[in-house]
């Protein structure tokens, strides 16, 4: 939770996050850290610790371009519920054929010795916009990797279309208007 903020304007900061992520590793769950930025360094001081990382140069830094996809059919769901259902898969294929319709959303795997199948009716979802069945399948890895980067007890919202890749929204951080927002996108695994 921030607790105190201090910026005379706006500037752009690019930094290496698997740096920021080891530094953030220090800190313990009630441990309070402050971040400065001194010249072309951001300085973390975690209790009796300080460190320092060098910034990105900006104009070194490329935004990769991001596909604008539209599914205007979506549910949203808590990521606990969706990683039950993946996990369930982990061991039976390499790749989950989800399903939305008007009434449910589910998440099957299979193999010829195995199945897995996860249903959730419309009552167990927060929300559901869907006109009728839509079904694609896509890699169960990434979906699984996907997971890790979201907080358990967060909503996540899928959205996707027949052979269509999927879109995974999702929120950072405490309820505030300055929340991080995170998307994802995952190309269909087509199938013969």
């Amino acid at each position: 939770m921030l607790s105190e903020y201090d910026i005379d304007n706006e500037e752009e900061l690019s930094m290496d996050l698997e740096k920021v992520k080891g530094i953030l590793k220090l800190a313990s769950g009630n441990d309070s850290f402050i971040i400065t930025k001194d010249k072309e360094k951001l300085r973390f001081e975690i209790g009796n610790i300080i460190k320092s990382i060098s910034l990105l140069d900006n104009n070194q830094i490329t935004t990769p371009r991001v596909p604008q996809i539209v599914a205007e059919d979506y549910i949203v769901l808590n990521k606990g519920d969706l990683e039950k259902g993946l996990r369930a898969a982990e061991d039976v294929s390499d790749a989950i054929r989800l399903t939305m319709n008007p009434d449910s959303f589910s998440a099957k795997s299979m193999s010829d010795a195995d199945e897995s199948e996860m249903i959730l009716p419309k009552d167990m979802l927060k929300e559901i916009q869907c006109k009728e069945s839509i079904k694609s399948s896509y890699p169960l890895e990434y979906l699984l990797k996907f997971m890790k980067s979201v907080s358990p007890n967060e909503e996540i919202k899928l959205s996707f279309k027949s052979d269509y890749p999927l879109t995974i929204e999702f929120n950072l951080g405490t309820e505030s208007p300055e929340r991080i927002k995170g998307r994802f996108l995952l190309a269909p695994r087509m199938e013969s």
